[in-house]
């Protein structure tokens, strides 16, 4: 009797054990997940990015980062709504996705707003790949009350390739970057430049960018 009453307890403690486990990641996926997309999240990102930051010093590997911004998505919302400016966002999603290799992730940050992390590429193929993704984009479009819409975007790039920088230095300059192609004319590619005075001349357009690298 003894020995089927433990046996029943390691039983139970197995199965509680394991549910919890159970719980604890599906609580993991749910933190990590953009609801709205089904991409990770901002806060995924960060940690990812950190990580990957890590691992690309360590095995001096190539790394690259991308902010893709959907071109103007508030015309989007102001004109069909908040609802079918989410459907847009979840196309744009899907789209980005698809464009996206198997060793790259594609994430949200939030409001119209993308990032995609890069694994070993040089800057030629980084703008090869940033480029076909603002391709596929730019041959998209959503449907509303029987007419189509086309969508694009403005896609930033930067390398991470100076020993003593941070993965927020990288995003930063993926975000600078973006903003010049959007300064450009908008629905194109541009890569950071390092050497450029491009950092001082967005510098005072985009303040907020420092606290990008506090974030990371």
């Amino acid at each position: 009797i003894a020995r089927t009453v433990l046996l029943t307890f390691i039983g139970v403690l197995s199965f509680n054990l394991s549910y919890r486990l159970r719980s604890f990641d599906a609580l993991e996926i749910l933190a990590s997940t953009d609801s709205l997309t089904g991409l990770k999240n901002r806060r995924y990102f960060f940690e990812l990015a950190n990580l990957e930051f890590e691992r690309s010093q360590r095995y001096a590997s190539k790394l690259c980062m991308v902010i893709a911004d959907i071109d103007n998505f508030k015309h989007i919302n102001d004109t069909f709504g908040h609802a079918q400016g989410d459907e847009a966002l979840k196309l744009c999603a899907d789209i980005l996705t698809k464009g996206t290799r198997n060793i790259d992730i594609v994430c949200r940050l939030g409001g119209d707003e993308f990032a995609i992390i890069l694994r070993n590429v040089d800057e030629v193929k980084a703008m090869e790949l940033a480029e076909a993704h603002r391709v596929l984009l730019d041959g998209s479009s959503f449907v509303f009350a029987k007419q189509s819409y086309s969508i694009y975007g403005s896609f930033g790039v930067a390398m991470m390739d100076v020993a003593n920088m941070t993965s927020g230095d990288v995003l930063a300059n993926a975000d600078i970057a973006c903003h010049i192609a959007k300064r450009g004319g908008r629905n194109r590619s541009h890569l950071y430049e390092q050497s450029s005075d491009e950092k001082n001349i967005m510098g005072s357009e985009l303040g907020w960018t420092k606290r990008l690298r506090e974030a990371m």
